[in-house]
């Protein structure tokens, strides 16, 4: 089992989604965004739960969809994970970096 997921992503079949949540992250989201395109995300998605900054704005400009939802982690994950197409969801804190 393991040994064919190796071949799929050799054969660039396998997708990421980098999953976001975020409230009030208006100074690291463009950050955390940027580190999921940089490492080879197929697709980012930031799920805003009601910030009243810039968050939206700054997560757009980087390049990412935006959901807004409920506050909450685990529901702002849900929402991403429900709207996600890839075949692998990674899940990154706004304050957080992927490497490259």
């Amino acid at each position: 089992m393991c040994g064919q997921n190796v071949c799929r992503r050799e054969q660039g079949t396998v997708t990421v989604s980098v999953i976001v949540p975020a409230v009030n992250e208006e100074r690291h989201v463009a950050a955390a965004v940027g580190s999921a395109w940089d490492s080879g995300a197929d697709e980012v998605i930031v799920v805003d739960g009601g910030s009243r900054d810039r968050t939206c704005q700054r997560a757009v400009e980087a390049g990412a969809q935006v959901l807004v939802s409920l506050p909450g982690r685990a529901i702002q994950q849900n929402e991403g994970a429900g709207e996600a197409t890839g075949d692998v969801l990674v899940f990154l804190h706004a304050d957080c970096r992927l490497p490259a």
